[in-house]
């Protein structure tokens, strides 16, 4: 794994590149396609601990990657946004910002596209409505079907097996924002709706929804035990633990404590007479 630079805004920068696998300016490995879980775990560290200037430029560079030609990295971008955007409201902030070129870049849909049905889809702008979605709430990946081939879909760039993981993750994911944080970013859901019911494209299950979800709970897993671990958090867990345990103990005293504090002593530690 490459050095990490201690400026903190070229940290950010490195690992944005660590994560996406393209150190170096290079490219992803040709089967990569999750982030790097370490370089996403640092990053995310970095962005909780370093305020709004980290959260803001980390949220450029991942937005800067999804600009990209390549569909592998900006599904590798997208990927590691959804972490920061999770966790960060002023990533998701800025990914509300500009959620129109986000829609474009990550679902294929053209420019003409959104201007055309942007009146009737609400794309942008404030409104109200529930999304909806063909799988409901969570259950593996997805990929995209449309009813029509008139909806103006644009071909996303190479490597052409990328497209399609990238406009599927996509939809489930902007399902995802949407049902936690339309109540701040309302145009999380207008475009939810605008790709679902103006365009018809909907979310299905992939074939190994299973065993790519519990994939993603052991990358979740391991991210846990790592922040539990680092930095001597579970030295101060312990600490905690026992602070709570002494003021049970005074709320809540035992039949030895109440004989102990009154200065006799247990009366079952005293030897028979």
């Amino acid at each position: 794994q490459a050095s990490v630079p201690e400026d903190p805004l070229a940290r950010v920068e490195a690992l944005v590149s660590q994560a996406l696998g393209c150190c170096g300016k290079g490219l992803p490995a040709s089967g990569q396609v999750e982030p790097e879980p370490v370089a996403v775990q640092a990053l995310k560290h970095a962005v909780r601990q370093g305020g709004t200037q980290i959260a803001q430029a980390a949220a450029e560079e991942l937005l800067s990657a999804l600009r990209q030609e390549n569909s592998q990295v900006r599904l590798l971008a997208l990927l590691t946004l959804d972490v920061l955007v999770l966790r960060s409201k002023e990533v998701r902030a800025r990914v509300s910002q500009d959620l129109q070129s986000v829609v474009r870049l990550c679902s294929g849909v053209g420019p003409a596209s959104v201007s055309s049905s942007q009146s009737s889809s609400g794309l942008g702008s404030r409104g109200g409505g529930n999304s909806r979605s063909a799988s409901g709430r969570g259950g593996g990946s997805a990929s995209l079907t449309s009813p029509s081939s008139s909806i103006g879909l644009i071909n996303l760039p190479p490597p052409v097996e990328f497209g399609p993981r990238l406009q599927a993750a996509f939809l489930r994911l902007l399902r995802d924002w949407s049902e936690q944080f339309s109540g701040h970013y309302p145009s999380l859901r207008m475009a939810f709706r605008y790709l679902t019911e103006s365009l018809g494209l909907v979310v299905t299950l992939s074939q190994r929804p299973a065993q790519e979800t519990l994939n993603r709970r052991r990358v979740r897993f391991d991210q846990v035990v790592r922040e539990v671990t680092d930095g001597g958090k579970l030295v101060e867990l312990h600490a905690l633990l026992a602070e709570v345990k002494e003021a049970m103990r005074a709320l809540l005293p035992t039949f030895e404590d109440e004989l102990e504090w009154r200065g006799g002593g247990s009366r079952l530690d005293t030897a028979p007479p």
